[in-house]
């Protein structure tokens, strides 16, 4: 608006219209199309299609859709999509929406590119969300549920996991439930794997 003021004293929507960094177009940001882009262009790295990533990512900046706008987004499906099937697809998203706050476009379109195509080639894996959504409804269902005592503050009985190399046999919950499950997908069988062999699972 500041910007505007100083083109004319009387802002108007030709007068906004001169300040964007591209024309209005479908998927311009005043446009109900963004939204359908936003979608395609999650649902295409969901579906690992590089090129279709890029093409949408093309689109949302050409509509004048912010930087920062895209790059949360892609914080949000690196987590929700990819997980820890592959845990640096989340650290790059933080470290390029930090990158695109400081540059700002036309240079953030590049960093923007890497992060859509390190996300499309990543093994995906919703097992996190999936598991939060249940540990909710569980939560919903029964609001309760006691704290075992020797896991409250100043227990004596408390095992401290590091006196016994990292892991010993201790109950948690008062009653076992079931919330995360997976499909061991990229570095999520790493962490299968281990877990089982620390719990002493067959």
């Amino acid at each position: 608006v500041d910007s505007a003021s100083k083109i004319s004293p009387t802002i108007i929507y030709d007068t906004v219209k001169a300040l964007r960094p591209y024309p209005l177009q479908n998927g311009s940001i005043e446009d109900s199309y963004h939204y359908d882009l936003v979608s395609a262009l999650i649902k295409s790295i969901r579906g690992s299609d590089i090129d279709a990533s890029l093409y949408y990512l093309a689109k949302l900046i050409a509509g004048g859709e912010s930087a920062d706008f895209i790059a949360r987004r892609l914080c949000i499906l690196a987590s929700e999509d990819i997980g820890n099937a592959n845990p640096n697809a989340s650290m790059l998203a933080s470290n390029i929406l930090n990158i695109v706050l400081h540059i700002g476009f036309p240079e953030a379109r590049i960093p923007l590119a890497q992060l859509a195509i390190y996300l499309a080639s990543s093994p995906k894996s919703n097992s996190a969300y999936k598991a939060i959504n249940e540990a909710q409804k569980v939560v919903q269902k029964d609001t309760t549920k006691e704290i075992p005592p020797h896991i409250q503050p100043n227990s004596d009985k408390y095992l401290y996991p590091h006196d016994f190399g990292g892991w010993v046999a201790q109950d948690y919950l008062l009653e076992k439930i079931s919330i995360y499950h997976t499909d061991a997908i990229g570095f999520e069988k790493t962490l299968q794997e281990w877990h089982k062999k620390i719990t002493n699972q067959s």
